[in-house]
């Protein structure tokens, strides 16, 4: 008579635990990347969701008005940007500035709050996603993107040179008026750049 095997004990083996822990890590990585995807992506809706409705603001404008905003005060335009009477019209605005202060989306705020329709566009706008903010501390509101970057304003009469520290050779050049996010990089001329001029408008 042979003598007897003796019986394996039952368990996992070192191998066989680190690989089990290999397979759950490598599914956790692939659940976060799908996840900031997935975020990246709904932040961009968010922007360009905005960036419409805030071309709604600009229309609401020019009906009330009957031309768009200019920022660079020509023509007929009613706002007199030079005559340091901003603050009436800039909700919590604390006294008079300059034009060369404001910048292009604080300008394109003032505007709007001129008319009770298109402040009430823009205030939609700006409903829920934070756009509508103070960032510099000038009591001005300006706009910005869900990345807290500020969205430019430009129209057809200030395609050259620079506006906001801005070069304007880095933004498309069109004649009409568009609003341009600097994207997740935060960077002006970069492929990730969301202009309204690519949103059909």
């Amino acid at each position: 008579m042979g003598r007897p095997r003796p019986r394996r004990q039952a368990g996992f083996t070192l191998i066989e635990i680190l690989v089990v822990i290999s397979i759950i890590a490598l599914l956790v990585g692939l659940v976060a990347g799908g996840a900031l995807l997935a975020q990246g992506a709904a932040t961009q809706n968010r922007t360009q969701s905005m960036m419409r409705a805030l071309l709604g603001a600009q229309e609401e404008f020019k009906s009330q008005s009957g031309f768009g905003i200019d920022l660079n005060h020509i023509n007929n335009q009613p706002i007199d940007w030079g005559s340091g009477t901003f603050a009436q019209n800039a909700p919590g605005a604390t006294g008079a500035a300059s034009a060369a202060g404001l910048s292009s989306s604080e300008r394109f705020v003032v505007a709007c709050f001129l008319f009770d329709e298109s402040a009430e566009a823009l205030r939609a706008a700006a409903q829920g996603r934070g756009a509508l903010v103070d960032s510099d501390g000038d009591g001005f509101l300006e706009l910005r993107d869900p990345w807290e970057n500020e969205v430019l304003y430009r129209n057809g009469n200030d395609q050259t040179g620079s506006f906001d520290g801005i070069n304007n050779n880095l933004l498309p050049l069109n004649r009409s008026p568009f609003f341009v996010s600097a994207g997740k990089d935060g960077d002006f001329g970069t492929d990730d750049d969301i202009t309204t001029l690519e949103l059909g408008s």
